[in-house]
């Protein structure tokens, strides 16, 4: 049974359920990795903490998946953002995509378009002339009137503008999500206590720039991950993790 982290990391032990890296933004002060189900054994934890700041990790089932309405958010840099929500909840709304295109060869002016083309919604902008070219024309393609446009005309699905802003270019399809909803519930011990373990910070090393991880490794855990898979969350109390530190996490069987 391995038991270090030199031993949980290698690649000998062929019952590792997951090996993810948190790469830590700035700003947030927690980020959680999905483990899959496995089997029946218990499971270790290795977590190798780069940050400055001490983590506590906690553990979670996924129970269950209740039906949701499925949404996708359309949006352009420095411009319109459009969120839509298929109407009927369920895991088909998954299936749909939504798509930004401009017409093709217009050989005059064009008026905004939406349509569904199986299961793609296609929003054509709307284009003008200008001099020997045809180019998008800002006053139809805003983002109130592609809701509005989406809302009346394709019967199953609704949009509100996210960001006012007009949309200029063509934007690769972008797949809903959201149609199942994951139901977690945290893992807690007979009194009811959250069960999870603490990380400390890493610490400078001898070297200038480099830092000395804080490791640690919890375990075994039985029964977890369970029912449809579990989830570990790392949470900093305080000051997020610095932009760009990372934090390592091994999840294996034993």
């Amino acid at each position: 049974m391995p038991k270090t982290w030199d031993e949980i990391a290698q690649q000998k032990y062929n019952r590792r359920l997951i090996a993810a890296e948190i790469k830590w933004d700035g700003d947030k002060t927690s980020d959680s990795i999905e483990v899959p189900f496995g089997n029946m054994r218990p499971v270790l934890i290795a977590v190798d903490n780069q940050t400055p700041s001490a983590l506590t990790a906690t553990l979670e089932y996924l129970v269950t998946y209740n039906d949701g309405n499925a949404q996708a958010v359309i949006s352009e840099e420095d411009g319109g953002a459009v969120t839509v929500t298929v109407a009927e909840a369920g895991k088909e709304g998954n299936d749909y995509s939504i798509a930004v295109v401009l017409p093709e060869d217009p050989e005059a002016a064009t008026d905004l378009a939406v349509d569904l083309v199986g299961s793609v919604i296609v929003i054509t902008l709307a284009v003008k002339e200008d001099g020997e070219e045809f180019i998008p024309d800002d006053t139809k393609n805003t983002a109130t009137l592609i809701a509005a446009a989406i809302t009346n005309d394709l019967e199953g699905f609704t949009a509100e503008v996210t960001t006012a802003g007009k949309f200029t270019k063509e934007i690769a399809p972008v797949q809903f999500t959201g149609g199942l909803v994951p139901v977690w519930g945290e893992l807690v011990d007979a009194d009811g206590d959250a069960i999870g373990f603490d990380v400390a910070t890493a610490s400078e090393g001898e070297g200038e720039d480099e830092i000395e991880a804080a490791t640690a490794c919890f375990g075994p855990v039985e029964a977890w991950p369970r029912f449809y898979g579990g989830r570990l969350t790392l949470s900093a109390s305080g000051t997020p993790p610095d932009e760009d530190t990372i934090t390592r996490v091994f999840v294996q069987q034993t």
